[in-house]
């Protein structure tokens, strides 16, 4: 950082600041816009289109509408080592969480509720379906929805997870939760994947683990 001229740091200062995604919907829809080749990873290439797009999207008074792919690329090199915490030179998905953290977990207080052993109302479970349902508004969960509420509650339990984490969580709920195989997930079946992973969690150990593992191919 310390080679990046002032007016650079100013662009990452605006980057930071005018990129923060409102959802983790929003989120979703960044990871797998971006990461092209489905590596589950980010990578400097991929980056640097990340980075181009929101700075002109963003910034339509900063002059930075001409921003070239060359210069984005530049500051991809510069910018992707700060937020590269394996040094593998890519951009996991919480490492990209980091430089684009959404603004809350919805999934905590109910995880935290059913872990307590305490039976979420089914007022409190249409409010949780509602925090993702923000692109079909269809009273379901489904695409980059659902990929957000697995991301979100994943992170309740841990922050080392991957974007195949990710996915291999969705596919065991809808495997198990998803009771008339729509492809989506409704507030019946949200309110059996909390009460599934609550009792598993009964158990002992890490209930989202416990739930995985207990109901996945991978073993």
């Amino acid at each position: 950082m310390a080679k990046l001229l002032p007016v650079e740091l100013g662009v990452f200062v605006l980057f930071r600041s005018d990129s923060r995604t409102k959802t983790a919907v929003e989120f979703m829809d960044l990871w797998k816009k971006y990461d092209k080749d489905l590596s589950g990873t980010i990578d400097c290439n991929e980056f640097a289109l990340l980075l181009g797009d929101m700075l002109r999207a963003g910034s339509p008074t900063s002059g930075l509408q001409g921003f070239d792919h060359k210069k984005a690329e530049d500051y991809a090199k510069a910018f992707l080592p700060f937020f590269d915490i394996d040094h593998d030179g890519k951009l996991g998905l919480n490492e990209l969480a980091r430089l684009l953290p959404s603004k809350e977990n919805f999934v905590q207080l109910a995880v935290d509720k059913a872990f307590s052993f305490e039976a979420l109302t089914a007022a409190e479970v249409q409010t949780l379906l509602g925090k993702y349902d923000k692109q079909s508004v269809n009273g379901t969960l489904e695409g980059n929805e659902l990929s957000a509420f697995v991301r979100d509650l994943l992170a309740t339990g841990s922050d080392k997870f991957t974007a195949e984490d990710v996915r291999d969580l969705e596919k065991v709920i809808l495997k198990t939760c998803d009771l008339d195989k729509n492809g989506s997930i409704d507030v019946k079946e949200l309110a059996l994947v909390i009460k599934s992973i609550a009792n598993a969690k009964q158990k002992g150990g890490d209930g989202i683990y416990k739930f995985y593992h207990s109901r996945s191919d991978k073993k």
